[in-house]
Parts: C-alpha cells; structure tokens; sequence
C-alpha cells in the first residue's frame, strides 16, 4: 500500500511540472536615469525607450531594449529649447536592472547642434 502510494504521489509531482499552460516569464532588462541637475531634462531618451520628462531629483525607471547608446535630451533655456546627448555611451545589460550613472551639472554632453562639448552646467551658466 505505502509503495502504490508513493507512485501516485510522485506522478502527481511530476504532471505538475509538466503543466504546458504554465510558461516561466522572461527576464526583463531595465534602466533608471536619474537627474540630478538643477534643471528638468526633457524629452529623455535612451536606445529608443522613451523615459519622458525628467524633474531635478527625479529617477524613472523603464523597461527597455538591451544595447548601448546615449541618452538624449532637451533643456529649456530662457524660452528656447536646446538639444543635448550625453559624450558617453551607455551601456544596458540583457535581464538586469541597469542604474546610469546620474545625470549632474557634472555631467558631458554635446549640443546636437553645433557638436560643441561642455558640462551640463556650463551650458546652464552660459545662459
């Protein structure tokens, strides 16, 4: 009795697993930009994810496309909105959390305009 018993429980574990209606979930790859300017960064993107509007302090968090790629954005100066990216690429790892490195007044970027490089906050002091 104890051995038929212990042959139904076992193929009951087994057929659990074998359930074909249930699929494991696949990973997902994240990236948080965080600013830490003193100013807003518009239209924030990164290897085609949007992460929107940016408030100083503010660290969104997406769900992204793994790869490698600057960040992109816009700054409100005086009225006129000027475009930016970063100097470095960053890089999002397959099935991780990746956490960018906060965008400060610190921080390269290059005008997608006139291609000229500074820190963020000497493009903001200019002005």
């Amino acid at each position: 009795m104890k051995k038929l018993f212990l042959l139904l429980l076992s193929l009951q574990i087994i057929s659990c697993g074998m359930d074909a209606d249930i699929e494991p979930k696949p990973e997902t790859t994240k990236a948080t930009i965080q600013n830490e300017s003193r100013v807003p960064l518009l239209n924030v993107r990164w290897n085609g994810t949007n992460f929107g509007n940016i408030e100083p302090g503010g660290a969104p968090e997406r769900v992204v496309s793994n790869g490698e790629g600057y960040i992109f954005f816009e700054v409100d100066i005086e009225g006129e909105t000027q475009s930016y990216r970063t100097r470095d690429l960053f890089v999002g790892e397959k099935h991780r959390s990746n956490k960018f490195p906060s965008l400060t007044n610190q921080v390269f970027v290059i005008n997608a305009g006139t291609q000229i490089q500074s820190t963020l906050g000497e493009v903001l002091d200019a002005n």
